[in-house]
């Protein structure tokens, strides 16, 4: 599963695309067929985070089982060897963000 949604984020998605706080994020997906509990938008919590599969329209994901808490985290990102910035697609290496 990908994070998708940290701390503090407002998530939806409508019209199959993910949104967050309010901003569409652009990504190299198929649109999502079923927005499940992001139908309405979700404010994420203290430590709450959303997840999503990368087969979009065949994954259980936080559409369907809810936010992830964080202790539930146990990866560790090394490194990203390609990134595309979610909101201009234009190549980045400043995508990383503090949990």
């Amino acid at each position: 599963k990908r994070i998708v949604g940290l701390p503090g984020e407002k998530i939806q998605i409508k019209d199959g695309v993910l949104y967050i706080d309010g901003n569409a994020y652009k990504e190299e997906y198929p649109q999502i067929s079923n927005p499940g509990l992001a139908e309405q938008q979700i404010t994420l919590g203290k430590n709450e985070y959303f997840v999503l599969g990368d087969n979009r329209n065949n994954s259980k994901d936080s559409r369907y089982w809810g936010l992830l808490p964080d202790d539930y985290i146990v990866g560790i990102v090394k490194g990203i060897l390609s990134s595309r910035d979610p909101y201009t697609g234009k190549r980045t290496f400043n995508r990383t963000r503090s949990l």
